[in-house]
């Protein structure tokens, strides 16, 4: 199921959009941690003409100076929270300022949403301090401004906490520690909150909807 909402909520896509869609030079995959991000954007590598996919530097966060920061941060989240969440604002920056020439970019997650939904938790939490979060909404206002930092189209992966809780504890890898029930349901209304004061275009697309159906519905914004 697909659901669309621009600025003034429309819920059915007009063709006139689409085709302004497919103008777009930074589109931006959202979604909680679990939704199938990563996994949705390694399956659509080298599908569609013309577009550049980034995942999240993920290994950055894990193996800095001999640090995995992300673990680091679940283990002591007050002593290391600031120091990560810096690291991936200048991370998700650089990786969205690489050049792309004439293509388009689709990006896992943005610096918007590292300000909005992941450094809103950390201050509700205590995890970081007012200045802390001061510090960081200024690297934030200033990155914004620079050139080639704006976006043009979200699309987010709507899918239940439940859900991302069960993919998450399938999945192979235990260098991270999982995350709570309750932080993955706190995500989903921080990412609600942001998204509903969006003014560019946002794609919702359910859980319902099958992997080949999602991939589908990606590949129509550039044919």
């Amino acid at each position: 199921m697909r659901r669309w909402f621009s600025r003034h909520r429309a819920t059915v896509l007009p063709n006139s959009l689409l085709d302004e869609m497919k103008k777009k030079k930074t589109v931006v995959l959202e979604g909680n941690i679990g939704s199938g991000k990563s996994t949705l954007l390694e399956n659509l590598k080298g599908e569609m003409e013309n577009v550049i996919i980034r995942t999240e530097p993920i290994e950055l966060w894990q193996n800095i100076a001999g640090i995995n920061l992300l673990q680091e941060r679940y283990e002591d989240p007050k002593k290391w929270s600031f120091l990560l969440q810096s690291y991936i604002q200048v991370t998700m920056a650089r990786l969205q300022k690489e050049p792309i020439g004439n293509n388009t970019l689709l990006i896992e997650r943005s610096i918007w949403s590292a300000r909005y939904v992941f450094a809103e938790y950390l201050l509700e939490q205590q995890h970081i301090t007012d200045v802390e979060m001061a510090v960081l909404d200024e690297w934030f206002k200033f990155i914004q401004q620079q050139k080639d930092m704006k976006i043009d189209l979200i699309i987010y992966l709507e899918v239940s906490p439940e859900e991302c809780l069960s993919r998450i504890k399938k999945r192979e890898e235990t260098t991270v520690k999982q995350p709570s029930l309750l932080y993955l349901k706190r995500l989903q209304e921080l990412y609600s909150k942001w998204l509903q004061k969006q003014e560019h275009p946002v794609m919702y697309i359910t859980e319902a909807t099958t992997k080949e159906d999602i991939k589908n519905e990606i590949r129509k914004l550039w044919r």
